[in-house]
């Protein structure tokens, strides 16, 4: 995936670029009416190209590192706050006979929310859920 971008400042060997975000409604601001604003996405990446402050650069981060990612955020979670119900619905509704229902979505929110605490401490310790974008060219 490739994305435009603007070198709005410079910190050591990384440059820190100022990219433009797509509206949630396709970027038709002005037939919608909806009054939202997208603030730019700020990234700072590794200075390859020297580019300075002021460039218009390309960054390209690939495909594969963003459907890891996507797998890792979304689905991850979904699936463990599914085995979380599942399980609270199996093993430890005999403890609440009155409403296993509960005890099973009480569970799966205390599953989900391990699974957010582990992808947090997990992305701190591994390269592997870092997106590498690049710059490609001025």
């Amino acid at each position: 995936m490739e994305k435009n971008g603007l070198v709005v400042g410079l910190r050591g060997s990384k440059a820190i670029i100022e990219i433009a975000r797509m509206s949630s409604c396709g970027d038709k601001c002005a037939t919608c009416a909806g009054g939202c604003s997208t603030p730019p996405l700020v990234v700072e990446v590794d200075n390859a190209l020297q580019a300075k402050q002021g460039d218009f650069v390309v960054l390209e981060a690939p495909e594969h590192a963003i459907i890891q990612s996507t797998m890792i955020m979304y689905t991850l979670p979904l699936v463990v706050f599914i085995l979380g119900v599942v399980l609270g619905m199996q093993v430890f509704a005999g403890f609440v006979p009155a409403n296993p229902e509960l005890v099973g979505i009480l569970t799966g929110f205390i599953f989900l929310v391990f699974a957010y605490v582990g992808i947090a401490l997990f992305r701190k310790d591994k390269q592997i859920l870092k997106m590498r974008t690049i710059l490609k060219k001025l």
